[in-house]
């Protein structure tokens, strides 16, 4: 093999139906239009494929194959030899970059220049190109009919000569232009198939449109038409597939990855195209719900699937809807679901003996998307970290004391319940309360120790609607004299005290 050889080592212990490759030098490959390996037979001897020879050909710019009838030409040699072949009536020619071959034209025709002798190259992929043109019929030079015959021929047909395109070609208005042929094309469209006219002679830049029978059309979720590239294969949009769907009112498209079903089955085909279904009011689909789901009537397999309005595809018994289960488990409270536990069921947070209060979410939802609950909150013990000093106790996360006059304040660097006076918030009608000094503000409870204004106090506003009785600044002023709370500045609504 010129440029190459057997895989020898990987032959020698061959049996009937195993195959032989061809291993070519550096710098080349086998020829696309020979064989590059080689069959055992069951009489123990070899065969290529069609009996094409084996070759192996510079890996350079590779133009596309030639059959040397198509330029009315005949005993050709290629040089270097190996790159074409006219066994078994084969005429194809390969050339890369490096290569030529030279041909005769059969008898009638001549080359224009009035030799017999030509010659084809490979000056620049993927087009060959014949040095003189093809070989013409003589009547053709006769009336001097000029012709491209890299992508044309002269042909005379009844003493009429013209330029016909060659095989593989097709007329255009600037000249013959090779065409894309229905290869690579979507061989069965369920319901129709490709436009009446053919798409055979479409060349680069061109479409070829889905035709649907009688009572189809092309599935907006699909291919409605191929495009021609350059490299002269078919295209469709986003590679999208072309089906036909019955041309009844169809349904907005539905998305089964929101529906919380698997096993999807579609009667009749062609409506389900990725994660979308898209039904007319004669078709329908059924699937089952994944694990985890069930409808809203309980239902696990066989949901059906319809459009029986024409707009909105509905599945019965209902979708598939995620099963959260019970709430989760809290300490110190418990959560109770509202209306189920499926997806778009909420479950509420409460909270043991008023001992405890709510931290986070009270109200968590099922979601559809994951299955679980939404982030819960919990319940807290406010005085789980509060410590009381001498009769004092904690309330709601405060320290208090009992009796009226008694309030929990420090008293010479400890703290326990001295004399003093508690105030109410609510009575207050107060907004932004700030305390000072010994007086402490929680719980909705001020607690003051007796003193001065200016030694221990609250400064507070008053809540909308209502205004000082006497305007001191910015704020008014609590605070414990005599055993009983002082106010200056005490809120009031003149339409109501």
């Amino acid at each position: 093999i010129s440029n190459g050889a057997w895989a020898h080592e990987g032959c020698l212990n061959r049996v009937p139906g195993q195959t032989c490759d061809v291993i070519c030098d550096t710098g080349f490959q086998p020829n696309p239009s020979g064989a590059s390996y080689a069959t055992c037979g069951t009489d123990g001897t070899w065969t290529t494929a069609d009996n094409k020879p084996v070759s192996c050909v510079s890996t350079r710019i590779i133009c596309d194959a030639v059959d040397i009838r198509t330029l009315n030409g005949e005993k050709f040699s290629c040089t270097p030899v190996g790159v074409g072949s006219d066994i078994a009536n084969t005429f194809l020619v390969t050339l890369t970059t490096s290569q030529h071959c030279d041909y005769s034209c059969k008898p009638g025709y001549e080359t224009p220049s009035g030799g017999e002798a030509n010659r084809l190259l490979c000056p620049t992929a993927p087009q060959a190109t014949s040095r003189n043109g093809a070989c013409q019929p003589d009547s053709c030079l006769a009336a001097e009919i000029h012709c491209d015959y890299t992508t044309e021929m002269c042909t005379n047909a009844e003493g009429s000569p013209f330029c016909e395109c060659l095989p593989g070609f097709v007329r255009r208005s600037n000249g013959c232009i090779r065409k894309c042929g229905s290869t690579g094309l979507e061989p069965q469209i369920s319901h129709g198939g490709w436009e009446s006219n053919g798409c055979d002679n479409k060349v680069p830049g061109e479409t070829c449109a889905v035709a649907c029978d009688a009572g189809f059309q092309p599935d907006h979720l699909g291919a409605s038409q191929a495009t021609c590239q350059d490299d002269l294969t078919w295209t469709t949009p986003n590679n999208k597939q072309p089906t036909c769907i019955s041309s009844s009112t169809v349904c907005d498209p539905f998305d089964t990855n929101t529906s919380g079903g698997e096993n999807f089955v579609c009667t009749p085909s062609g409506v389900h195209v990725g994660n979308t279904i898209t039904l007319s009011t004669t078709q329908s689909c059924t699937f089952d719900c994944k694990s985890g789901h069930q409808t809203a009537a309980g239902e696990t397999v066989a949901i059906s699937l319809s459009c029986p309005s024409g707009t909105q595809v509905t599945p019965e018994p209902g979708p598939c809807l995620a099963n959260c289960g019970p709430g989760p488990t809290v300490e110190g409270g418990s959560w109770t679901a509202n209306h189920g536990t499926l997806a778009g069921a909420t479950a509420t947070l409460t909270c043991d003996n008023g001992r405890f209060w709510v931290s986070g979410a009270s109200t968590i939802t099922c979601s559809q998307a994951s299955g679980t609950w939404t982030a819960p909150g919990s319940c807290v013990d406010p005085c789980a970290n509060v410590t009381c000093g001498g009769s004092g106790y904690c309330s709601n996360g405060v320290c208090r004391c009992d009796g009226w006059n008694s309030v929990y304040s420090v008293v010479d660097g400890e703290n326990d319940c001295v004399w003093g006076c508690p105030v109410d918030e609510a009575s207050l009608r107060a907004v932004n309360i700030q305390c000072y000094n010994q007086a402490i503000y929680g719980g909705g409870l001020i607690q003051l120790v007796m003193g001065a204004y200016n030694s221990h106090y609250c400064t507070y506003e008053c809540q909308e609607g209502y205004t000082p009785a006497s305007w001191y600044g910015s704020g008014s002023l609590v605070f414990c004299q005599a055993g009983v709370a002082a106010f200056r500045g005490y809120c009031q609504n003149y339409y109501v005290d």
